[in-house]
């Protein structure tokens, strides 16, 4: 896959290092739907993809939920942002950069997993990117080249700090040790970034066609996301939707129940109180901490799993 999106492969060094720019996105109400969402290539790619993203733009900060609303503007204004839009979709589409989309259907959530702390849908989605774009590395690793990520996010203050807690304890995860997936850090950082313009701008289609089966408005799908999801180079899709819907959140909810889930769940209890976390007489359930018990956890096992063997 990376080998085929990849314009210059001359530039290889021993490691393929590939630039990820990730952002989100969620339905206006933002109770139906949220995106977490990315594009990424080697530096060369990029700066092409930019470079014709700066032409269309003409130097003006691009954000996807607003570039195509008419508030403010004349109808020709209204008609040329439309026209851009297009044509920036078109440029993606077409660049040699690839892409991921995570969406989570939030109305599921709720049904088979109430109570939930509020930044789950998030760190949900940014985690299976994490995920995905790693295993798609390790594809990498019976080639001639490794690969890894260098991940850049938009900023989000209410999520930065916890999504951090779950990238150092993901990457510390036993079947990430022995390679150089994650061998690297991740950024949160916001302004005038066109690669982040562009990551905005898949989050929003993805999120847009959930949204639109979800609602049945509209009708038919968005010209702009065919264009995306009908991008192919080497007869490879480029850009990957996944959409985690009842069935998903219901097999969630099996495994919260199962056996295995509640006993997860009694040490995770004890592990809140023997490393302090308790506020006001109550264990404080946070995602950041349930990352930390779970990279805890993985560990312990694998521990144990060396000394058995």
């Amino acid at each position: 896959m990376f080998r085929s999106a990849t314009v210059h492969p001359q530039v290889w060094d021993a490691v393929l290092t590939l630039k990820f720019y990730g952002d989100e996105s969620a339905d206006q109400t933002r109770s139906r739907v949220f995106t977490v969402a990315g594009v990424f290539g080697i530096e060369e790619e990029w700066t092409l993809a930019i470079q014709q993203w700066q032409r269309i733009t003409r130097g003006r900060k691009f954000h996807a939920n607003e570039w195509e609303l008419p508030v403010g503007r004349t109808t020709e204004e209204h008609n040329e942002f439309k026209d851009s839009y297009r044509r920036l979709t078109i440029s993606l589409a077409e660049s040699h950069l690839v892409g991921i989309a995570i969406s989570l259907d939030l109305g599921c959530l709720q049904k088979h997993l109430p109570g939930l702390p509020p930044e789950t849908a998030y760190c949900k989605c940014f985690t299976d990117v994490l995920r995905l774009t790693g295993e798609l590395a390790k594809e990498q690793e019976d080639e001639e080249l490794a690969a890894k990520f260098e991940y850049v996010f938009d900023s989000r203050l209410e999520t930065d700090g916890t999504a951090s807690q779950i990238y150092q304890s993901f990457r510390l995860l036993p079947e990430w040790r022995e390679t150089e997936v994650f061998d690297t850090k991740v950024v949160f950082e916001g302004g005038d970034e066109p690669r982040l313009e562009m990551a905005d701008l898949l989050a929003r289609e993805a999120m847009k066609e959930i949204d639109r089966t979800l609602t049945g408005i509209p009708p038919q799908r968005r010209l702009s996301f065919g264009a995306l999801d009908s991008a192919t180079v080497a007869g490879v899709k480029k850009f990957h939707f996944r959409h985690y819907g009842d069935d998903y959140c219901a097999k969630w909810r099996q495994q919260v129940d199962s056996p295995q889930g509640q006993s997860d769940r009694k040490e995770y209890e004890q592990w809140l109180v023997d490393n302090g976390c308790v506020q006001n007489g109550h264990t404080h359930d946070t995602i950041a901490n349930r990352s930390r018990f779970y990279n805890w956890l993985e560990n312990k096992e694998a521990l144990l799993k060396k000394k058995d063997s």
